[in-house]
């Protein structure tokens, strides 16, 4: 009776040993979301939020590119349109809103969106800045709304969103990369000619500057014209501390003639960017720009948001982690340097169960250049990926990772610039590959079943367990489409025969003692 114990709680101890179940590697497509309504230039699907019988779509060319994001429901296996949300009042000419969106739900599965316009003007009230409005989709269908505008109408205000809905303080983010700032550095020196002497002799003569509060300026000559002028001049350092353009100095011509004059030296704003948060539980807004961001950093070009953790990519690859205090306020918490070679670090990113998903669609391969490649980090440990994402069958100048998202169990990359047959009548169709979340195996790829050159299919994708929305907003001369695909459910993993045996051994064993 003891063997009989004993091999049959080996039996049972092994199989709980086995591989969780496995993931499905077959993609279907379930549904082309596309109304008859839409017509040539409305570019639905330029920006797509999908939750468990939710879908929303930005059309920011509807009427005269003014802009709507259509609202759907999912009934059955179809998706039938349950209203539009149009622009605030206070819009003025061509806002293209819907040009960008998010998508949450709170703890009762209601949705929560938020929705980006461009800026907009009119003669008789001008410019207006982007705006990020909000909307919580509550029972009875009832709507609330909050908004929160950029400073500046050309920093590129909510060209990037982000939206946490549950958790105890729902928030929404909106990107603002393009936001300038007052250089305290020389950025730029502009000239005047006395005279055209200058040859390749003097490339490399060194400008000096004096005065304007600051030091450690430096500049050279980088490039010298045919008839003799000063093409280029590079700011080797732009020193820093200056409070006014400093004066500067050209070297005379090494063999003779008169130097070159100066017009300026000049401190000119960068776009550095800025993150703006809005408390949608009624609190205010907190917009957060790091210190010592190196010029063009456009901080805010891509979010994401989870609860009290959030990610802002920048264009020189680093991502900063920003987490939020009990009193509500976010600050810096960690910084990611791009992995060797990730070219593109931090184009998109996501955010969910403890991981951060980092797009790098200018990584370059044996295939080509801007093959594109993403990595998922553990949030608990943020020194080196998890796992680093590649295409078993790379194509040169796809651009993989240039929209990423986190599904329950797996990773899903597009590739917008996908092409194969790069080169030949320019044909340009997008494909989506899906990977494991655990292993980073790749599962599949696919694209949509009626695709065309232009489509942009995968310029945008969302996730919502296993159910995947890709827009392609150039579908039908723009009309645009959002396609929906699934991911069946894991299968169980089968009992391998070894295992198998152990358990029957066990079971006989018992009714010889029994």
């Amino acid at each position: 009776m003891q063997w009989a114990f004993r091999t049959g709680l080996l039996a049972v101890l092994v199989l709980g040993l086995l591989p969780r179940a496995a993931l499905s590697d077959v993609i279907v497509e379930t549904a082309r979301v596309a109304p008859e309504t839409l017509e040539a230039g409305d570019d639905f699907g330029t920006s797509v939020g999908i939750g468990a019988d939710q879908l929303f779509g930005g059309a920011p060319g509807v009427l005269g590119n003014s802009g709507q994001v259509l609202r759907f429901e999912r009934l059955a296996a179809a998706w039938v349109e349950d209203g539009v949300i149009d622009p605030p009042p206070t819009a003025l000419q061509e806002p293209h809103f819907g040009f960008t969106l998010a998508l949450s739900s709170d703890d009762a599965g209601d949705p929560w969106v938020a929705v980006g316009q461009q800026r907009s003007f009119s003669a008789l009230f001008g410019t207006r800045p982007a705006q990020m409005t909000t909307y919580l989709f509550g029972s009875g269908g009832s709507v609330s709304t909050r908004s929160v505008s950029g400073s500046d109408s050309a920093d590129d205000f909510a060209s990037a969103l982000a939206i946490s809905g549950d958790g105890e303080v729902r928030t929404a983010l909106a990107g603002a990369p393009r936001l300038g700032a007052s250089s305290d550095a020389v950025t730029s020196v502009s000239l005047t000619f006395d005279g055209f002497s200058y040859t390749n002799a003097d490339v490399g003569a060194t400008l000096t500057f004096s005065g304007g509060g600051g030091s450690g300026a430096q500049a050279e000559i980088a490039r010298v014209r045919n008839d003799g002028g000063i093409a280029a001049i590079t700011i080797t350092d732009g020193g820093s501390g200056y409070t006014s353009d400093p004066s500067v100095v050209v070297p005379a011509p090494t063999g003779g003639g008169p130097a070159a004059v100066a017009r300026r030296a000049s401190r000119t704003a960068v776009e550095v960017g800025r993150v703006t948060f809005l408390d949608l539980d009624g609190g205010g807004s907190q917009s957060l720009t790091p210190p010592g961001l190196a010029p063009n950093s456009r901080f805010g070009r891509a979010i994401a948001v989870d609860d009290d953790v959030a990610a802002v990519g920048t264009s020189s690859g680093i991502v900063t982690l920003l987490e939020r205090d009990g009193f509500g306020t976010w600050s810096v918490s960690e910084t990611i340097d791009p992995p060797e070679g990730a070219g593109g670090f931090g184009t998109a990113l996501a955010l969910g169960a403890g991981h951060l998903l980092v797009g790098a669609p200018g990584t370059d391969g044996a295939a080509g250049t801007d093959v594109g490649s993403a990595f998922l980090y553990a949030l608990a440990n943020l020194s080196e990926p998890l796992l680093e994402l590649l295409a078993t069958a790379p194509v040169a100048r796809e651009s993989l990772g240039y929209r990423v998202a986190l599904g329950d169990d797996l990773i899903a990359l597009s590739a917008p610039g996908s092409n194969p047959a790069f080169g030949v009548n320019g044909t340009v169709v997008g494909r989506v590959l899906t990977f494991d979340l655990e292993t980073g195996e790749e599962l599949d790829e696919f694209a949509a079943t009626d695709g065309n050159t232009d489509d942009y299919f995968g310029s945008v994708i969302g996730v919502s367990g296993n159910d995947l929305a890709v827009g392609a907003p150039g579908r039908d001369e723009n009309r645009g489409a959002i396609y929906i695909f699934a991911v069946p459910a894991p299968e169980p993993a089968a009992a391998p025969a070894a295992f198998a045996a152990l358990a029957v051994l066990g079971f006989l064993a018992l009714r010889r003692r029994g």
